[in-house]
């Protein structure tokens, strides 16, 4: 597993408390990005694992706008 999904999977846990609930997470419709699933729109790129790494971080220190 690359090192980059690593890291997003440890952020996630810390977030969410569980890679359970983060997985939830992952594979529930966004509204902010069509109702689409992060999961199948972000993980095979560079790019989507940071915006899912930027996005964990908003959530961790309470910035949801």
């Amino acid at each position: 597993m690359d090192n980059r999904l690593i890291a997003l999977y440890d952020k996630g846990k810390t977030v969410f408390g569980s890679a359970e609930e983060f997985n939830l997470w992952l594979n529930d419709p966004e509204i902010g990005i069509g109702a689409q699933v992060l999961s199948s729109l972000l993980l095979d790129t560079t790019t989507g694992v940071e915006l899912v790494m930027q996005e964990l971080i908003r959530i961790e220190f309470g910035d949801l706008a």
